[in-house]
């Protein structure tokens, strides 16, 4: 309604860029809300640079045991022993071009270590002074102009409920009604796999799978450019996910002559249906309710913590991918 507002009457008065560039603003749809929250989760990974690194790092080293000094597994012990990545793809040279990554400011993808990271803690009843249930959330992403969180309260029959969210989202993300806190970290699952496809020698608009050579999935892209020709660029899926670019955090560097690169994404399921547990939060009265709402969250994954006037919960939510119980490269590297 405020958009609908401003590019009707406002004049420029809405903002001063909105003054200086008389570009109307598009209709704000449910579907704007959602890819917001899947920004939200592209962000707050590094999952895809981590596989990409190893890769790399294995094919300058021949003592896997050197390669775990430097990138340790974790959580260690319990980790089944990885192939070297060489042995995966034999045509690959043993050390991995360093193809530098470029400076592109618009990229939505943090670098690694810097993907976002948050604290939380609850107290029972029996370990505060005042006998009542605690919560602290400290959701701290990085800072920005304008903000990434903005507090709001929002008034339902069922009663108030305060906390933080973010522009676009119709949910309070982390905060609290009358019965119940909540609240949010990453939990950095390893929910993404990098897929190695390949190409049809003699088609190169197809890629390999287990049943033979398949169409990639394409779409046209139209990129307006200030002050020059558009430019269309074509967007390619294959069954595991969208293919990405050689030059995306040094892809080239690991993928073979004749292949591409694709990533599967538990927060591309078309399913995804983590929004209606954002909004069931709110509404829940109790932390059995909030744990049952929460059943149906997807991505980015979060450890959810409660609160309600007696109990307390930490719980993982989002889908984790089901992965073969013996796959080449546990997950952990690119895979054939």
């Amino acid at each position: 309604a405020r958009l609908d507002q401003i590019n009707t009457e406002a004049l420029g008065r809405g903002a001063p860029e909105m003054w200086l560039f008389n570009a109307p603003m598009a209709p704000w749809r449910p579907a704007d809300s959602l890819a917001v929250a899947k920004l939200m989760g592209l962000q707050m990974s590094s999952h895809l640079e981590a596989e990409v690194l190893r890769a790399r790092v294995s094919l300058e080293l021949s003592d896997q045991d050197r390669l775990r000094d430097i990138l340790p597994d974790s959580p260690g012990t319990g980790v089944a022993a990885l192939p070297a990545y060489a042995s995966l793809f034999p045509d690959l040279p043993r050390v991995a071009e360093n193809i530098p990554m470029p400076a592109n400011p618009l990229s939505p993808f943090k670098q690694r270590g810097l993907a976002g990271a948050s604290n939380a803690w609850a107290a029972a009843p029996t370990r505060s002074a005042s006998g009542g249930t605690l919560l602290a959330n400290d959701p701290h992403l990085g800072l920005s102009a304008p903000t990434i969180w903005y507090l709001a309260r929002m008034e339902f029959a069922q009663g108030g409920v305060i906390g933080g969210t973010i522009p676009g989202i119709p949910a309070i993300l982390t905060g609290r009604s009358t019965k119940l806190g909540w609240a949010i970290t990453s939990s950095y699952m390893d929910d993404q796999d990098v897929f190695i496809e390949q190409l049809n020698p003699q088609n190169p608009e197809q890629y390999l799978t287990p049943t033979g050579y398949k169409k990639f999935e394409t779409r046209k892209s139209i990129i307006e450019i200030k002050d020059a020709d558009p430019v269309t660029v074509t967007l390619r899926w294959t069954e595991n996910g969208p293919v990405l670019p050689g030059s995306h955090y040094n892809l080239a560097a690991v993928t073979p002559p004749g292949h591409v690169a694709s990533l599967a994404w538990t927060a591309l399921d078309p399913a995804d249906t983590s929004m209606t547990a954002a909004i069931g939060l709110m509404f829940a009265h109790d932390v059995p309710q909030a744990i049952a709402a929460s059943k149906v969250y997807i991505a980015p994954s979060q450890n959810l913590t409660l609160v309600d006037k007696d109990k307390i919960a930490l719980k993982l939510i989002g889908a984790m991918p089901r992965r073969d119980a013996n796959p080449q490269s546990k997950g952990r590297m690119p895979s054939p």
